[in-house]
């Protein structure tokens, strides 16, 4: 049965988990959910304030990334979607790979940390504390004024060098060989100039 999303409702299907990893097999029980899917159905927009929609950034279609956690599951003829509002998605793929993300959502690298040495004892970079700081790599278009429709600019541009609020901002999701970093311009505490 088709469906067809309301309002900013959003429904994906999930990427699979690996099933394998090197020669083990890991049950589904023991997988990760993964935190990318392609869009099946998305409704026509947001409404605002005065009747005007909101148009959606996203189309079926379009392969997404967002939280761990992220909205409903729903059981459509036996396929297992997940019902997200467009606000909790964090970004587009795009079929070169780019990251575009939405909103006020922005990408960053996080800086590595240098492996460090206690004395002695060698301290892995597994050990060691997150680094709160990286470069933006891309950037939403803004925060949606709901009494209007238009988009407030973020405060920070790809190439920014940024300081993260805490160590734990953001959500850590891999596209393909590179492992970013997505959160909101809020979780933002500073750019480094």
């Amino acid at each position: 049965m088709p469906i067809r999303a309301l309002r900013d409702n959003v429904f994906v299907r999930r990427r699979k988990a690996d099933e394998r990893v090197g020669l083990l097999f890991i049950p589904e029980s023991a997988r990760e959910k993964t935190q990318e899917g392609v869009v099946v159905a998305a409704g026509a927009g947001a409404r605002l304030k005065g009747h005007v929609i909101r148009p959606m950034s996203v189309k079926p279609g379009d392969r997404v990334l967002f939280g761990k956690y992220p909205g409903e599951p729903a059981e459509i003829d036996g396929e297992l979607l997940v019902n997200i509002k467009e606000d909790d998605l964090f970004a587009v793929v795009e079929p070169d790979g780019t990251v575009r993300p939405l909103y006020d959502h922005v990408a960053i690298k996080r800086s590595a940390t240098p492996e460090s040495h206690d004395g002695l004892i060698y301290i892995p970079h597994t050990s060691q504390e997150l680094a709160y700081e990286g470069d933006v790599v891309a950037a939403g278009p803004g925060i949606c004024n709901y009494k209007n429709g238009s988009w407030l600019s973020l405060s920070v541009k790809p190439g920014d060098h940024v300081l993260f609020g805490t160590k734990y901002a953001g959500q850590e999701v891999k596209v393909g060989a590179e492992t970013l970093l997505l959160m909101r311009q809020a979780e933002l505490a500073a750019v480094l100039e």
